[in-house]
């Protein structure tokens, strides 16, 4: 039986695999559901253009992916921690409750609700294989993320793990905050900056794309009809509690 109410923070199709009910009105918008989305696609999107800067400087390709320099140190630094950002919203939202700081352990707990380990990011300009990223495949398998950890090296100790700076795991971070972000606001991702009403999205309805939008994204594909929403969110909205907090 599919879930007759949406949890914070947590975007899942609805029965029949569709994701938006309609633009103008859904829960994704609902300051309930969150009071930051502006501000949380609004710093996706700065990430975003920093690469795209940094593309006028370094050819986008399989070729400099172990180059690195200090303005990719400087965005591996803010996309990690735009990730961290993220995921705190997410777990606090729920009422997760950690017995200490937050740490990727933590973080990891939300892979069970967003299946974030699924979602996939094109780089369209991209020349080669890393054209298509899954920045978080990891946590299919445990709690661990490869450019996370070598965030970690390079902020503790930049002298010895400058190297660790590099392009590939800048871009990694990058896609990995696109993934977070998308799957709590999905197409709202897209434009921090204006409605999003015109979007792309290929004939499985799991491709999503924008113009505003350097990269484009794959949604997963592997949830059960008992995963999935079914509500009618214009008789829900009347709630004064129409949320859910995921048990972590």
């Amino acid at each position: 039986m599919a879930i007759s109410q949406p949890y914070f923070r947590i975007c899942r199709p609805f029965a029949g695999g569709h994701y938006i009910e309609s633009i103008d009105s859904t829960y994704l918008r609902d300051p309930r559901y969150a009071t930051d989305l502006i501000d949380l696609v609004r710093g996706y999107h700065l990430l975003e253009k920093q690469l795209y800067r940094l593309f006028d400087y370094v050819e986008p390709s399989d070729a400099n992916l172990d180059c690195f320099s200090h303005e990719l140190y400087a965005l591996l630094l803010r996309a990690s921690t735009e990730f961290e950002a993220n995921a705190r919203a997410i777990l606090s939202a729920n009422g997760y409750v950690a017995r200490g700081n937050l740490t990727m352990q933590d973080y990891h707990k939300i892979n069970s609700a967003s299946r974030l380990s699924e979602y996939k990011v094109t780089i369209p300009i991209w020349n080669g294989s890393h054209k298509r990223l899954t920045p978080l495949q990891g946590w299919a398998a445990g709690h661990s993320l490869s450019w996370y950890q070598d965030y970690n090296a390079a902020k503790h100790d930049r002298a010895a793990n400058f190297s660790k700076a590099s392009l590939r795991n800048a871009i990694d971070a990058v896609a990995a905050v696109f993934c977070i972000v998308f799957s709590q606001f999905h197409i709202f991702a897209f434009d921090p900056n204006h409605p999003v009403s015109m979007f792309g999205v290929d004939d499985s309805g799991n491709h999503w794309s924008h113009d505003a939008s350097l990269l484009t994204i794959e949604t997963p594909v592997s949830w059960g009809e008992a995963d999935m929403y079914e509500f009618d969110w214009n008789l829900l909205k009347s709630q004064v509690n129409p949320f859910l907090q995921y048990t972590f």
